[in-house]
């Protein structure tokens, strides 16, 4: 944390210098007679220091002396130069190498790399710059301004050329200032910025672009360049800057279990494709090619029992378990009444917490069964935490997900997040004891989950990037995310394939290539227990897969 502050520090000097270099060469051309005077008085005054120093430049410094002297004893005992170490076993933490990589390209990126084309965004907040008005060719003497959006769509692509200009790539149009705002101009125009550091400076004032994170705010130039970091929202992958460095296990753990929640029977089509998609889910995780030992576990109550033959079919254990507290047990009864209608599944999504009770056990990742993987995800077993998690939906006003959770096991708290659910004091517009959380399903998971670590214990929990490992395509962040970038995403916005819906398949690609990739799975797992590829929603309707003629899918090779 020491060095990148350094490193901030120092990429903020050298900033800042570039600016005064600018200020200084433009009042040397606007004014050269004042310029010359100003120089001719500054050599009279400093003459008489500079040559009485001239000798004793010439002695060596006293730790240059001694670090040469330093330098001839070594090589007089013959000492060798340390070796650096050998690079670590890359099959041996692979989270805590990934954390290196993805520090050492964002250190990269703030070296003066060129700049890239995409949208250019403020604050990392999903606000970016538009033409006023929205066209993909906005006319000569348009406004620059900022909207919340950042999609990649083509008419929000800038590029900030070496030579200095700024082109809009859809109108071929470049940017100009007019008293102090930025709009669009037919080139060449003469204004040229630089970009560097996360600042974008006009290099004939010396002064910097900036805006505010509100709707249509002008972009303009502005005297300081504190409030205003700017990026490229395209830009691949494009990471959160502010998560904490995590705590990575020293050794890699021995045994861990992927764990999903069965909450019913198949009765109608959207719940044989919550079964169906468990079935795409062990194919995903297969095809991530972990090399951890796993078990697959379906938590199940008393209730659920047509779906159990299937569920071991595809690989799971059945752990059939009751609620960690009855409704009759909470004694807030307005809590009570409210807990049972909650979120989606009421009282049933607290049987989640039975993962905190699986101490044959390292580590488990509970994960609902509309969640897909799409390459290896080996590090999410290495953090040194009890519950790694990340945010929610709804663009952020979840403060934590219920549906993507990787935790080690710990009976004491257990013990007290049970406690505080049967306690109830859960307040309307607050949350959890006042302080957390308001939201969908905050009565259970979501909420007693968030409040219990970030807010109450405020210890032992990580957040992870919720654009690589839950990526909902809910943010413009996440949206504009490559497939290629992505570890796993979770059907909500995106709609689940088992719902028949294009609408957000086909406006967003991210949407579109989660889809397709489902599907994909779904016909291997069809191949794999020997039934007959199905229709992929046929006239807008699922056809589930036939249980009842298929075979156990095969243990893996």
């Amino acid at each position: 944390m020491f060095g990148r502050k350094k490193k901030n520090l120092e990429s903020s000097i050298q900033f800042s210098l570039h600016q005064k270099w600018w200020r200084c060469r433009n009042f040397i051309r606007n004014q050269p007679l004042i310029a010359a005077l100003v120089l001719i008085g500054f050599l009279f005054i400093t003459q008489s220091f500079i040559f009485p120093n001239a000798i004793s430049s010439l002695i060596p410094p006293r730790n240059q002396k001694s670090q040469n002297l330093t330098i001839a004893r070594a090589q007089q005992e013959g000492l060798q130069p340390q070796k650096r170490k050998d690079p670590p076993d890359p099959k041996s933490i692979k989270a805590e190498n990934l954390w290196n990589d993805i520090q050492m390209e964002e250190a990269q990126k703030k070296q003066g790399k060129p700049v890239g084309i995409g949208p250019l965004e403020l604050n990392a907040a999903s606000w970016c710059v538009h033409p006023k008005g929205g066209k993909d060719h906005p006319d000569d003497g348009t406004q620059l301004i900022m909207f919340k959006q950042c999609l990649g769509e083509d008419r929000l692509k800038y590029e900030i050329e070496n030579e200095g200009q700024w082109t809009h790539k859809t109108s071929g149009k470049c940017i100009d200032v007019l008293k102090q705002e930025l709009v669009f101009a037919n080139s060449p125009c003469t204004a040229k910025f630089t970009f560097q550091h996360g600042k974008i400076l006009h290099m004939q004032s010396g002064k910097c672009v900036g805006s505010r994170p509100r709707k249509e705010a002008k972009v303009e130039l502005q005297e300081t360049c504190e409030a205003s970091h700017w990026g490229i929202a395209s830009s691949v992958p494009n990471r959160r800057k502010d998560l904490p460095k995590p705590s990575f296990v020293k050794e890699r753990v021995k045994k861990v279990a992927i764990s999903t929640l069965i909450m019913k029977d198949p009765a109608n089509a959207e719940s044989s494709g919550f079964l169906d998609s468990a079935g795409v889910l062990v194919m995903s995780i297969r095809e991530a090619n972990l090399s951890y030992d796993y078990d697959l576990i379906a938590i199940v109550s008393k209730k659920v029992q047509t779906a159990r033959p299937v569920l071991r079919k595809l690989g799971f254990k059945i752990v059939e378990k009751e609620l960690p507290m009855q409704p009759e047990e909470i004694r807030n009864e307005q809590v009570r009444k409210e807990m049972l209608e909650d979120g989606c599944c009421g009282m049933d999504e607290l049987l989640k917490l039975h993962a905190w009770r699986m101490f044959e056990y390292d580590r488990v990742l509970q994960i609902d069964a509309d969640i897909l993987f799409h390459r290896n995800f080996d590090e999410l077993f290495e953090y040194d935490t009890t519950l790694a998690w990340t945010h929610g939906a709804l663009d952020g006003s979840e403060p934590l997900n219920g549906g993507f959770l990787v935790i080690r096991p710990n009976q004491e708290d257990y013990d007290e997040m049970v406690e505080i659910i049967k306690e109830g004091d859960f307040r309307g517009g607050s949350g959890w004891r006042g302080v957390c959380c308001w939201v969908y399903g905050g009565r259970t998971i979501q909420g007693i989950l968030p409040y219990f670590y970030i807010h109450h214990k405020k210890v032992r929990h990580q957040e992870v990037e919720r654009c690589m490992y839950n990526n909902m395509v809910e943010t413009d962040r996440c949206k504009t995310w490559n497939y290629d970038h992505v570890t796993s995403n979770h059907f909500t916005v995106c709609q689940k394939p088992f719902q028949c819906s294009e609408y957000n398949a086909r406006r967003f690609e991210l949407c579109g290539n989660f889809t397709s990739k489902w599907w994909e799975f779904s016909e291997k797992l069809e191949d794999a227990i020997g039934v007959p590829h199905r229709p992929r929603c046929s006239r807008g309707k699922y056809t589930a897969i036939d249980w009842g003629k298929s075979g156990a899918l095969p243990l893996e090779p």
